[in-house]
């Protein structure tokens, strides 16, 4: 049986990144990302029951808690120069994921692969940068033939 260590997080752990999961994003990209990412803090709109807020109100409620980035599907939030303000304004960054054209099980793992895959990359690059910034996440192939090989035995 494998067993799970957590490190121990005093009352002054401060996580390296915090990163909020937009409504948008599949819960169950979470739960791999704070297994896998223990270092950083993640949690989700609906974890916060900030559901429903509109972006700015939404930044604005990220910097009072503390975030530093946000994880979405919302490519228009870039192209909104009010809502693109907003995020430089609040120090925040910028994850944006295009959504997955599969739903179901395909939907999850793809959304979930890619976000996990890109991360590293991110983090590299949080780590150097001063000013908010906007990664705009490829996502993973996800034709059949590009993801696996099947052979007769």
């Amino acid at each position: 049986m494998m067993r799970s260590i957590s490190p121990i997080k005093s009352t002054a752990w401060r996580p390296d990144v915090r990163f909020l999961l937009d409504e948008n994003v599949i819960e169950a990209v979470y739960n791999p990302l704070i297994v896998i990412f223990d270092a950083h803090e993640f949690s989700t709109v609906h974890r916060e029951r900030w559901a429903g807020l509109h972006d700015i109100p939404l930044f604005e409620k990220m910097t009072q808690h503390g975030f530093d980035a946000l994880i979405t599907h919302d490519m228009a939030q870039l192209a909104n120069p009010d809502e693109r303000n907003s995020l430089r304004d609040h120090g925040l960054h910028w994850i944006g994921v295009k959504p997955q054209r599969f739903k179901g099980v395909k939907g999850i793992s793809l959304e979930t692969a890619t976000v996990v895959a890109a991360l590293p990359y991110v983090l590299d690059d949080l780590s150097t940068l001063a000013t908010p910034t906007a990664f705009h996440v490829i996502g993973l192939p996800s034709e059949p033939s590009q993801r696996v090989r099947a052979e007769t035995i």
